[in-house]
């Protein structure tokens, strides 16, 4: 039998479940299988869930081989015994089962929309369930689900497709049914490998008193704890180490060694394995959850932030009195940004690393009449055949501070610090450290399980004090830290926090070709395109993805998804990224059943127009390079055809022989048409800023120019809680913000040592 979850390649969505069933619960679904008769068991929703993967992968009816027909079939009753670790996905199948208990527990407007609606295959559905349902009906029933008014009613739909589709095309069977290789995600022995590369550290100068609750510093105390190890993070811990600093490193994600795994590949190395989504469903958000943070999980793009996009961005925070002028300027930027390159060892790329699907953003950006540009990447190309050929924050920062004799980095990975501990009473209010608790690690030979010698308090709610806490947890971890210490400490009780965040949201365009393609051949990201990353303010990528990629974003049902993926090798692909603006309705706040955060946002109108220009353009360069057929991941109606059914969507297609300039022309009326619905059509982040965001004043902002955090009674900076890293962008910063970050955090740390004994620590 195949194990499931011992596939790191899967697009596996876990954390869907969870989507799913909220949308069913605000529905009334859930409660109402959970208290009412009939009893459900196992046995009777496991035909629902082969039901439901045959809806989207219909074994029996496609063209496989005795040997994929096995494999797909093992991966489904393995899927199977995956479900079943979730009991919100037995929520969801019960439902689907006996779907007599949903109609009462529906609100009144959605079982109006039902009645009214009078579609025989709704009534038929709620009278014997998905199972009664005909392939056709089920079909129907999604198409209905689709369509919907209610946005719960799509997210249930949309979600049920991914997680099947992901399902499906695991690696295991796409390999086979495309040919497409990506290697091996691990070393083959990884225990024998670990033996062998196991990092040197020092004796733990930490200890844990699981009686008391606290982790205390042997000898002299903490004078910097940093929370988080992304590019912010690494950057600080690493410099005021160096600088003699006693530091302290937290983050709740697992320390994998470099070189062992190709650590861009697994799902746990993500924040919820990588399928957390805006509260709508509507925008999926990608964020690294490990040692390293981004840096170590994304895909290496390093975009400096001298470019004219970044620039233009950076000047108007200047200009606006949002930064301080004399530590955002070209000089100081230009100085940081040489010492990040430097120390990431970043590559420059010429046109020989472009491989064929780069190609095709690189000829039809030029056909449309705009110049390309090559990336500059954090990977080392000089020929190294290690699975990990990242320049991450852990291999180029982390493990040297933490290995160094005289006075070694503590790093503290698989903890997640629940609140800031501010001192009670008196004049000031000031940091005095953290409340944190020690998780499971990963249980992987890879992953270092406990470097800091806590394991006697695994599992436990611990505090560690410090003189100086820096917050650097992304700009969705910082929020949720400081909103949670905001809930018991009303100093922290600034609307500002979490308000305005950008996403720079992405669509990917894809195309098919005559010829090979080959997306995960050679070098697989080089080129891009920021002619318009100023006005009117959107960037095209080139992209690399996997097969079950293709599936999920391809629409259409079970047979016309298996068309488009066996044809892999023939498909390249690049993305549009919006560069959005802020918007006070946009905010990231705290769920009050879980305390974790949850994004709330919605593309303002003119960002939606910004980002179908973006759409259209690339529809266009797709054809121009020479693409027979563009998909792009939406079943909505935008080409306004009649009889239009959302399971089967819409691919534009050039006919043969119809020159590709003519074809092109369809992207106008897609562009005018599509209006971006959630769960309708697909849409991802992965550079979240701005929800922290720095100014000059408490009623404008979250941080001071000096990157504390205000104290919203007093309108006061807090003087030793500092917060380094993507949220303190007062806007997007008009391109991938990695390197930026890596380079404001370096200027953020000179400041820092500068500034001299931290007692006295002022700028």
């Amino acid at each position: 039998m195949v194990s499931w979850t011992k596939s790191p390649n899967s697009y596996c969505a876990s954390t869907r479940f969870v989507t799913v069933a909220l949308a069913l619960s605000l529905l009334g679904a859930v409660p109402a299988l959970a208290h009412e008769e009939p009893e459900v068991t196992l046995p009777d929703l496991k035909p629902t869930h082969d039901a439901l993967y045959e809806t989207f992968f219909p074994i029996a009816e496609l063209p496989l081989t005795p040997k994929q027909r096995l494999t797909a079939g093992a991966l489904r009753d393995g899927f199977w015994l995956y479900l079943q670790s979730s009991p919100e996905m037995i929520e969801v199948l019960g439902g689907l089962t006996h779907p007599e208990l949903l109609l009462p527990q529906l609100p009144p407007p959605v079982r109006r929309y039902f009645e009214e609606l009078g579609d025989p295959v709704v009534a038929k559905f709620l009278s014997v369930g998905y199972l009664g349902l005909s392939r056709e009906e089920r079909y129907g029933l999604f198409a209905i689900l689709l369509e919907s008014p209610f946005n719960d009613l799509r997210r249930v739909a949309a979600t049920l497709r991914t997680l099947y589709l992901s399902a499906a095309y695991d690696l295991r069977l796409s390999m086979d049914l495309t040919g497409a290789d990506p290697g091996p995600w691990q070393v083959a022995d990884p225990e024998a490998w670990m033996e062998e590369h196991r990092p040197d550290l020092p004796a733990s100068w930490l200890e844990c008193d699981p009686a008391a609750g606290r982790i205390t510093a042997t000898g002299r105390p903490v004078d910097y704890l940093v929370v988080g190890s992304g590019p912010g993070g690494a950057t600080v811990a690493y410099r005021l180490r160096e600088a003699g600093f006693r530091v302290v490193l937290v983050d709740r994600g697992s320390f994998v060694v470099p070189d062992g795994m190709d650590t861009r590949r697994p799902s746990q190395l993500k924040l919820d394995r990588g399928q957390l989504a805006t509260v709508d469903g509507g925008i999926l958000i990608r964020a690294g959850q490990t040692l390293g943070g981004g840096s170590t999980v994304n895909v290496d793009l390093a975009f400096s932030p001298l470019e004219a996009a970044a620039q233009a961005r950076i000047s108007r925070w200047v200009e606006g009195g949002l930064v301080d002028s004399r530590y955002f300027g070209l000089q100081q930027l230009s100085q940081a940004y040489s010492w990040v390159r430097e120390t990431l060892a970043t590559e420059f790329l010429d046109q020989s690393r472009i491989n064929e699907n780069n190609r095709v953003l690189f000829e039809g950006s030029r056909r449309y009449g705009v110049e390309p540009k090559l990336y500059q990447l954090n990977r080392r190309l000089d020929g190294v055949t290690a699975l990990d050929d990242k320049q991450s924050a852990v291999r180029r920062m982390l493990l040297a501070a933490m290995e160094n004799r005289d006075n070694p980095l503590a790093v503290i990975p698989d903890a997640e610090v629940v609140e800031i501990l501010l001192t009670e009473g008196g004049d000031e209010v000031k940091a005095r450290g953290v409340r944190l608790h020690l998780n499971a690690p990963w249980d992987n030979p890879l992953v270092v399980q406990d470097p800091a010698g806590l394991a006697n308090c695994r599992q436990q709610l611990v505090s560690l004090d410090a003189a100086n806490v820096v917050v650097a947890a992304g700009a969705i971890g910082t929020p949720e830290l400081l909103l949670r210490t905001a809930a018991r400490n009303p100093a922290l009780d600034n609307p500002m926090i979490g308000r305005g965040q950008v996403l720079h949201p992405a669509m990917p365009i894809i195309g098919l070709f005559d010829r090979h393609i080959g997306v995960l051949e050679d070098l697989r990201v080089s080129v891009f395109v920021d002619a318009f990353g100023i006005e009117p303010g959107f960037i095209l990528e080139a992209m690399d993805a996997p097969p079950a990629y293709a599936a999920v974003m391809t629409p259409g049902r079970g047979r016309d998804v298996f068309d488009r993926v066996i044809q892999y090798n023939h498909l390249a692909g690049f993305g549009v990224l919006l560069v959005d603006t802020p918007s006070d309705a946009n905010r990231i706040v705290l769920d009050p059943n879980t305390g974790r955060a949850q994004v709330r946002y919605e593309m303002t109108t003119r960002d939606k127009v910004r980002f179908r220009e973006g759409i259209e353009m690339a529809i266009r360069m797709m054809f121009l390079a020479g693409a027979r057929e563009v998909v792009i991941p939406s079943n909505e109606n935008f080409l306004r055809l009649e009889d239009f059914d959302p399971t089967r969507g819409t691919v534009l297609v050039c006919e043969e022989g119809k020159p590709r300039e003519e074809c092109a022309e369809v992207a106008t009326r897609v562009a005018r048409n599509l209006t971006l619905i959630p769960n309708r059509t697909i849409v991802t982040s992965a550079h979240m800023q701005s929800s922290a965001k720095m100014g000059p004043r408490a009623d404008i902002s979250a941080v001071s120019w000096n990157h504390r955090v205000w104290n919203y009674q007093t309108k006061e900076e807090i003087p030793n809680l500092y917060v380094m890293d993507s949220s303190i962008f007062p806007t997007s910063v008009g391109v991938n913000p990695m390197q930026t970050i890596y380079t404001v955090a370096k200027i953020f740390s000179d400041r820092l040592i500068r500034a001299g004994a931290l007692e006295r620590s002022t700028f």
